[in-house]
């Protein structure tokens, strides 16, 4: 593994942090002036140590930074042999070249520890979901783990957290000027056909879940692959930069986007890092089109007071669905419609099992 052109860095710890799936401001004097995103976490925690440079703080916003469109064809990820998995957490590291650097992207590979969901062996799973999570900016895979974790020993699921560059994943506009896709890609490649002490992968149920940033390269993983059988996009919408263009593969689409974001708005328009947002329900709309839904959503509102949308007769089977949290920020409650997490889990496990 090519290391020498990578350099260490001190440790910067981050400011302390109190959240459940939420995405936070955080305070003056603790990073780069105004909101950015921050990992899932639960209870009270302190970052872990990273080994990249956090953002210069002048810096966050880059608008001469290339669209990821424009990288070359190449995404320069090594070729890495996939490797059985066992129980528990395991960090791997890939190299990627980035603007002519080799950089080292790490991720987390979570493989339940329980032989079944009852800790029955006659419950075990010969294949398991793939479950890939991606944090916002400012967050970092640990903290999506310790909220997942409960979910992943149920044996639910085998989850891939990636870390972005900078705490970053490129939209067009952020520190990172890697290609993500590709990234998600080979590790996904990693893990395809890995046996593990409580199943394997299994290719026709692999989902995705992003929050804010994340849920912007979720977007762009739709968009781009066609790896996905359903995913969940939560604080984020497309970007008029970003809408795709071309023939896309029908996925099952879960959106939670409160109604008063002031980064990504509800409504449209300049967000974060400079983004220039599709409304909310536009930017779900526009998914419904692609999988061939019907044009109008059923528009309700749930017994908590939200908007509920949902497109009916997608392809395939597939589901196009929005919650419009009312009077939430781009921090959405945790126990959102029961519970953000209950919620985005039962979407996936019943958006139903192409490729079974």
């Amino acid at each position: 593994m090519a290391t020498s052109s990578l350099p260490t860095h001190p440790v910067r710890r981050a400011c302390r942090l109190l959240a459940v799936l939420v995405v936070l401001a955080v305070p003056a004097g603790c990073g780069a002036p105004g909101p950015v995103d921050t990992d899932a976490v639960v209870g009270e925690t302190e970052a872990p140590v990273v080994t990249s440079e956090p953002a210069d703080p002048g810096t966050a916003s880059r608008p001469d930074e290339p669209d990821p469109a424009s990288q070359p064809d190449d995404p320069g990820v090594a070729d890495d042999a996939t490797v059985a998995r066992q129980p528990g957490v395991e960090e791997i590291v890939i190299d990627q070249v980035v603007d002519g650097v080799v950089v080292e992207r790490r991720a987390l590979i979570a493989v339940p520890r329980t032989d079944g969901a009852n800790g029955d062996e006659d419950d075990i799973d010969t294949t398991l979901p793939v479950l890939v999570v991606l944090h916002g900016n400012g967050g970092q895979p640990e903290g999506m783990l310790r909220a997942l974790q409960p979910v992943i020993d149920q044996n639910r699921f085998i989850t891939l957290i990636p870390e972005g560059i900078e705490r970053s994943w490129n939209l067009g506009r952020e520190a990172s000027t890697a290609d993500d896709v590709a990234f998600v890609e080979h590790l996904l490649d990693r893990i395809a056909g890995a046996a593990s002490d409580t199943g394997q992968p299994t290719a026709g149920r692999v989902y995705a879940f992003g929050y804010s940033n994340g849920a912007g390269l979720v977007q762009q993983l739709v968009a781009r692959t066609d790896r996905f059988h359903a995913v969940a996009a939560a604080a984020s919408g497309l970007t008029n930069d970003l809408v795709p263009t071309g023939a896309v593969a029908p996925v099952s689409v879960l959106s939670l986007h409160g109604t008063d974001d002031q980064l990504v708005p509800y409504g449209g328009g300049i967000g974060v890092a400079g983004h220039d947002f599709l409304a909310v329900e536009d930017s779900v709309a526009v998914w419904a089109d692609r999988f061939g839904c019907e044009a109008e959503p059923d528009r309700t509102r749930t017994a908590d007071g939200n908007i509920r949308l949902e497109w009916g007769t997608c392809d395939d089977g597939h589901r196009v669905v929005h919650y419009g949290i009312e009077g939430a920020g781009h921090g959405l409650p945790p126990d959102l419609e029961g519970g953000l997490l209950d919620l985005v889990i039962d979407f996936f496990e019943t958006a139903g099992r192409l490729g079974d």
